[in-house]
């Protein structure tokens, strides 16, 4: 999941003046809600302009049913109704009206093929100069996406490019997993059996029946990033992401077994949890990287042998770090530990966004709180 990219995002954003303030005017002539390169001629082009338009007005709009409107219904039906734009959410981690006026469209190149639209853009600062010293500046492009519009009936469409993408890679399948990876790969079976009994083992944990799931394998982030409609991938830059209502994996470096993006995608769309006990177990079942949640705990307690208030905030000032996802799962591994999975019976589960969230819910309903969870994880070994 993203990761450490989000601190250089923070510290982007709260360099912007006034941002809680700032408006975007999509027909202000002082604040352009966009930018066209001088190949995109919409002079001598002016078939281009609606598509543009098009474009544009959905990167804008917030209300997320008006912005549904404007996307191919069938790409809604595969990747479900919060994630079927799937760049979105990579490039849209804060809201659109403070990411756009700071990180503004830039349009490249729009071009047809066939019955499709393509609009290149990239998303860029145009009042940041590069530097050789502080490289959180050197942020531009922040993002250079690629989508397709297509025409059906006078009413426009955007749509995703996946299937053009990964239209010349290998498919597979092992038991309930179908593989698709890039041609240059070659099913690895003893991982693709890891996967399998994972996905089997945590499934009988929860009590589920396991789903048959498509696992995308691409050799490193920069192709994860293509498939998800980058042709430059910095926003949202990871090695892994999970669509759990389409029941999709991708895989960025390679692997054919990733536990801990297996768990989120068998694990989020039943539980429907907020981002910190997401986080938690996918760790907690499925590690991090190479290592599993064992390893994990012992580096986090080598790294931090005894762990104070202060140390407990710090971490989590970076909720999508590292270290965060091992504290969230040590704390996840107490309450487990004493009262097992129906500790999650009590919660609201959709208000476990962030630790707070999460801290209130224990201490009201196990009378764990902050202190509490500091005391056991100090006592650990």
């Amino acid at each position: 999941m993203i990761k450490n990219i989000s601190r250089i995002i923070i510290a982007i954003l709260m360099m912007i003046p006034n941002l809680g303030t700032s408006q975007i005017n999509l027909n202000s002539k002082h604040t352009p809600s966009y930018y066209l390169h001088a190949l995109c001629d919409t002079t001598n082009n002016s078939n281009i302009i609606p598509y543009i338009h098009h474009w544009i007005k959905f990167l804008y709009t917030e209300e997320p049913s008006e912005r549904k409107k404007m996307w191919n219904p069938q790409d809604i039906d595969k990747w479900g109704d919060l994630e079927y734009a799937l760049f979105y959410q990579s490039l849209f981690q804060y809201p659109p009206k403070y990411l756009l006026n700071y990180f503004k469209p830039y349009i490249l190149s729009v071009y047809f093929e066939d019955t499709l639209c393509y609009i290149v853009t990239a998303f860029w600062n145009f009042n940041k100069s590069p530097s050789d010293s502080l490289i959180y500046q050197n942020s531009n492009p922040f993002a250079i996406t690629e989508v397709a519009i297509y025409n059906q009936n006078d009413t426009l469409y955007l749509t995703n490019l996946f299937n053009k993408r990964t239209s010349f890679w290998k498919k597979e399948s092992f038991n309930t997993i179908h593989y698709i990876y890039e041609p240059s790969l070659h099913l690895n079976l003893v991982d693709a059996k890891k996967s399998y009994e994972f996905i089997s083992h945590i499934s009988s944990f929860w009590g589920l029946n396991p789903d048959t799931i498509t696992y995308v394998v691409c050799q490193s982030p920069q192709s994860l990033g293509y498939l998800l409609g980058f042709n430059f991938f910095y926003a949202g830059y990871t090695t892994g992401r999970a669509f759990p209502e389409a029941k999709i994996l991708f895989s960025g470096n390679g692997l054919f077994y990733y536990p801990h993006e297996l768990t989120h995608l068998i694990l989020d769309a039943h539980f429907k949890w907020g981002h910190f006990l997401s986080e938690a177990f996918a760790t907690y079942f499925g590690g991090s990287g190479k290592n599993n949640f064992d390893q994990l705990l012992m580096e986090f307690k080598t790294k931090y042998p005894f762990i104070t208030e202060k140390i407990f905030n710090d971490i989590f000032n970076y909720p999508n770090s590292t270290d965060a996802y091992v504290l969230s799962a040590i704390m996840i591994d107490i309450l487990l530990s004493k009262y097992g999975k129906h500790f999650l019976d009590k919660m609201d589960l959709k208000k476990t966004e962030n630790v707070e969230e999460f801290l209130k819910q224990s201490s009201a309903y196990f009378n764990y709180n902050k202190i509490k969870f500091i005391y056991e994880i100090n006592k650990m070994k």
